[in-house]
């Protein structure tokens, strides 16, 4: 990208000095209702012109661009503003799958109690040996 700016910048600079050159004769100009003349060079007038120009065209490309550059404003807040809804419901889904895992963690928990205690209740049904009996 350097080297196309050299390759663009150097023969239009080459141009205008060679324009410059060859126009150093002065010209008056004067504005119509002021009493007054102003003696100046040719390529001087030539020059402010072509930079007024310029000028009046990178505004007029600006000015144009504010519908897009305006529409980029609000797509680009409204954007912020989903990411942030988004997070939001991210961070709350976190929470219900973490509180559905708890449920679960829960519901085993309380699954091998309850499997614990019938195994307890059918070792206290069973009849105990004679033996076992003796000994106590």
């Amino acid at each position: 990208m350097r080297h196309l700016s050299w390759i663009l910048t150097v023969p239009i600079a080459l141009v205008v000095v060679s324009f410059a050159i060859s126009n150093r004769e002065t010209a008056e100009l004067t504005l119509w209702p002021l009493p007054f003349a102003l003696p100046v060079p040719v390529f001087s007038i030539g020059l402010v012109a072509l930079t007024i120009g310029f000028f009046a065209g990178g505004f007029i490309a600006w000015w144009s661009g504010g519908h897009h550059r305006r529409l980029a404003r609000r797509r680009r807040s409204r954007l912020a503003a989903v990411e942030s809804e988004l997070a939001t419901l991210r961070a709350r889904l976190g929470e219900t799958e973490q509180a559905k895992a708890k449920e679960q963690e829960a519901a085993r928990i309380t699954a091998a109690a309850d499997a614990s205690d019938r195994a307890a209740r059918r070792e206290a049904a069973k009849p105990k040996p004679l033996a076992a009996l003796d000994a106590s």
